[in-house]
């Protein structure tokens, strides 16, 4: 039997946007997913019976999305139509997965074609897994223990923005701090329990959280002295006073050389080195976490959502423009950002760009 231990592994590989093959066994079947770049360009394993009822010519049924694209084809039927019902047989099959005990997981590094048309976004697939009808009984498997910190993945927001949810979602989410567990999340929150624990289950299917297990206190061991210890002179446990003198020096020796490089770093400005972007919006209230999630999913091209502190420990964000190669470059820049992309009243600054949530930066226009 496996625990949740291999769909997080799923969760995890399906975060990463990757190209590969994941191969889904159960004692139901067996799915083979094509990804590339996070959305699936080829599916195996689905039954084609209901495709064939479409009216799609005959099939051998090993790729669902080419026997979509034969459907629409030949019967003129909308190709989303015939997407759609293969979207709905990959979700069915990915749900039986997910609540056998036994299944298996095997993910494969391959080169799979560029998504083209059809192509379905695995993330959303998972998300509406969870939040569909049928889902509920999958938040017990994501999340069996509600007392687990709930942690945002490396570009968690950049993902998070590309769902669409809604503005009770995006509250929800703004709740995710990094420091709380799913059980003080939904306890915090003025939504219906049972639906934001749901919420978090879809977002864990998805890999935009991770789990991760609160340490248990532990009865710290017992100092014991060594033999004799106490029997030790007391002038025999002082430093000699000619090796305490040569500590010091050392000591100040080690702090002037650390204080010399700082001026040199400060005497060398104009040549900083790193990537640096512009600041349009920031705010750390959960409207604003909406504000600068719609702005960051309509304009992925010119602006990403950062958070303002390392590491989540603060609920605070800022949406910054831009990827430039020194701060002068992106201060020339601040009067040719578009006016669609400024937040109310807010003076735009130059911003080093933080690679903490390991979101892709976004491009001058």
């Amino acid at each position: 039997m496996n625990g949740p231990e291999t769909i997080q592994r799923f969760s995890r590989w399906v975060a990463s946007r990757p190209s590969g093959t994941a191969r889904l066994v159960w004692r139901g079947g067996t799915l083979v997913l094509h990804v590339a770049s996070g959305r699936v360009v080829g599916i195996e394993g689905l039954d084609p019976v209901p495709l064939r009822r479409l009216g799609a010519p005959a099939v051998d049924g090993s790729d669902a999305l080419q026997a979509a694209m034969a459907v629409a084809a030949s019967t003129g039927r909308p190709e989303a139509e015939a997407v759609g019902l293969v979207k709905e047989m990959m979700e069915s099959s990915l749900k039986a997965w997910m609540l056998d005990p036994f299944r298996e997981l095997e993910l494969i590094d391959t080169e799979p074609s560029p998504p083209g048309q059809p192509s379905i976004s695995l993330p959303h697939v998972l998300v509406e897994l969870v939040l569909g009808d049928g889902g509920t009984e999958l938040t017990d498997i994501l999340l069996p223990d509600l007392d687990v910190v709930l942690r945002r993945s490396k570009g968690f927001l950049e993902g998070y923005a590309a769902l669409g949810l809604t503005e009770e979602a995006d509250l929800v989410a703004a709740k995710i701090t990094g420091q709380r567990t799913a059980e003080e999340i939904a306890s915090r929150s003025p939504h219906d329990r049972r639906e934001v624990i749901r919420l978090l289950a879809a977002l864990t299917a998805a890999g935009l959280l991770e789990p991760v297990p609160v340490a248990t206190t532990t009865q710290e061991p017992l100092m014991v002295a060594p033999p004799d210890f106490q029997d030790v002179p007391e002038r025999s446990r002082r430093l000699p006073a000619g090796l305490l003198v040569g500590l010091v020096a050392l000591l100040v020796l080690i702090l002037v050389g650390v204080a010399m490089t700082a001026l040199k770093s400060r005497a060398g400005t104009g040549h900083e080195k790193g990537r640096w972007g512009i600041t349009v919006d920031s705010g750390c209230e959960p409207e604003d976490l909406q504000r600068i999630l719609r702005k960051a999913g309509r304009f992925p091209d010119a602006v990403r959502a950062m958070r303002t502190d390392p590491e989540d420990q603060g609920p605070c964000w800022q949406l910054v423009f831009g990827d430039f190669r020194s701060p002068g470059e992106a201060e020339s820049a601040i009067a040719s950002i578009p006016s669609r992309l400024l937040g109310n009243d807010f003076e735009p600054k130059v911003t080093p760009i933080r690679d903490v949530t390991g979101d892709n930066a976004g491009r001058s226009p």
